[in-house]
Protein backbone atom coordinates (compact mmCIF):
# COMPACT_ATOMS: atom_id res chain seq x y z
CA UNK A 1 0.00 0.00 0.00
CA UNK A 2 2.65 2.33 0.90
CA UNK A 3 5.19 1.57 -2.04
CA UNK A 4 1.86 2.41 -4.65
CA UNK A 5 1.11 5.37 -2.84
CA UNK A 6 4.47 6.72 -3.41
CA UNK A 7 4.72 5.88 -7.05
CA UNK A 8 1.21 7.42 -7.60
CA UNK A 9 3.03 10.49 -5.84
CA UNK A 10 5.97 10.81 -7.32
CA UNK A 11 4.27 10.73 -11.02
CA UNK A 12 1.98 13.53 -9.88
CA UNK A 13 5.07 15.20 -9.51
CA UNK A 14 6.24 14.37 -12.34
CA UNK A 15 3.34 15.74 -14.59
CA UNK A 16 3.17 18.93 -12.74
CA UNK A 17 6.99 19.55 -12.78
CA UNK A 18 6.20 19.33 -17.06
CA UNK A 19 3.08 21.42 -17.32
CA UNK A 20 3.60 24.33 -14.74
CA UNK A 21 6.53 25.73 -16.57
CA UNK A 22 4.62 25.76 -19.68
CA UNK A 23 2.16 27.38 -17.90
CA UNK A 24 4.38 29.89 -16.57
CA UNK A 25 5.06 31.48 -19.62
CA UNK A 26 4.33 35.07 -20.38
CA UNK A 27 4.00 36.79 -23.92
CA UNK A 28 7.25 38.82 -25.17
CA UNK A 29 6.51 42.61 -24.16
CA UNK A 30 5.86 45.11 -27.15
CA UNK A 31 8.80 46.73 -28.65
CA UNK A 32 8.75 50.19 -30.57
CA UNK A 33 9.84 47.78 -33.81
CA UNK A 34 6.77 46.06 -33.09
CA UNK A 35 4.44 48.53 -32.71
CA UNK A 36 4.43 51.45 -35.19
CA UNK A 37 2.44 53.59 -32.49
CA UNK A 38 5.44 53.01 -30.53
CA UNK A 39 8.56 54.97 -32.60
CA UNK A 40 11.58 56.52 -31.68
CA UNK A 41 10.17 59.49 -32.93
CA UNK A 42 7.26 59.84 -30.85
CA UNK A 43 8.65 62.38 -27.77
CA UNK A 44 6.65 62.89 -24.97
CA UNK A 45 7.29 66.61 -23.57
CA UNK A 46 7.91 66.25 -19.92
CA UNK A 47 5.31 69.21 -17.94
CA UNK A 48 6.59 71.86 -16.19
CA UNK A 49 4.18 72.73 -13.22
CA UNK A 50 3.23 76.91 -13.26
CA UNK A 51 5.61 79.13 -11.68
CA UNK A 52 3.27 81.00 -9.99
CA UNK A 53 1.05 77.67 -8.63
CA UNK A 54 4.35 76.49 -7.41
CA UNK A 55 5.27 79.56 -5.57
CA UNK A 56 1.74 78.99 -3.66
CA UNK A 57 2.10 75.89 -2.97
CA UNK A 58 5.41 76.41 -1.47
CA UNK A 59 4.08 79.78 0.74
CA UNK A 60 1.05 77.30 1.86
CA UNK A 61 3.56 74.70 3.29
CA UNK A 62 5.56 76.89 4.72
CA UNK A 63 2.20 78.69 6.52
CA UNK A 64 1.42 75.49 7.67
CA UNK A 65 4.91 74.63 8.94
CA UNK A 66 4.88 77.74 11.01
CA UNK A 67 1.52 77.51 12.33
CA UNK A 68 2.25 74.14 13.49
CA UNK A 69 5.43 75.42 15.42
CA UNK A 70 3.48 77.61 16.70
CA UNK A 71 0.83 75.38 18.21
CA UNK A 72 3.97 73.20 19.55
CA UNK A 73 5.00 75.57 21.57
CA UNK A 74 2.14 76.40 23.00
CA UNK A 75 1.63 72.97 24.00
CA UNK A 76 4.98 73.03 25.51
CA UNK A 77 4.35 76.42 27.70
CA UNK A 78 0.94 74.74 28.69
CA UNK A 79 2.68 71.02 29.56
CA UNK A 80 5.60 71.86 31.20
CA UNK A 81 6.01 70.39 34.94
CA UNK A 82 4.61 72.83 37.77
CA UNK A 83 7.34 74.57 39.72
CA UNK A 84 8.04 73.04 43.10
CA UNK A 85 7.63 74.91 46.10
CA UNK A 86 10.32 76.59 47.07
CA UNK A 87 9.85 74.84 51.13
CA UNK A 88 10.23 71.73 50.24
CA UNK A 89 14.10 71.26 48.55
CA UNK A 90 16.07 68.33 48.77
CA UNK A 91 17.08 69.58 52.76
CA UNK A 92 13.34 70.26 54.10
CA UNK A 93 12.17 66.79 52.71
CA UNK A 94 15.34 64.74 54.23
CA UNK A 95 15.25 66.56 57.47
CA UNK A 96 11.31 65.88 57.56
CA UNK A 97 12.19 61.81 56.77
CA UNK A 98 15.07 61.89 59.54
CA UNK A 99 13.40 63.69 62.36
CA UNK A 100 10.39 60.55 61.48
CA UNK A 101 13.00 58.13 61.15
CA UNK A 102 14.12 59.01 64.82
CA UNK A 103 10.49 59.49 66.51
CA UNK A 104 9.92 55.80 64.78
CA UNK A 105 13.08 54.26 66.73
CA UNK A 106 12.12 55.86 70.27
CA UNK A 107 8.73 54.15 69.92
CA UNK A 108 10.39 50.86 69.97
Amino acid sequence: MRRSSSIVLASAFTVVMTVVPGLRAEPPSATPQDDPRLSAKTRIAPTVPDPKVAERDADEAAAAIEARERDDELIRKEVREPERRPDLDHDVVQGIQSRNVENALRRR
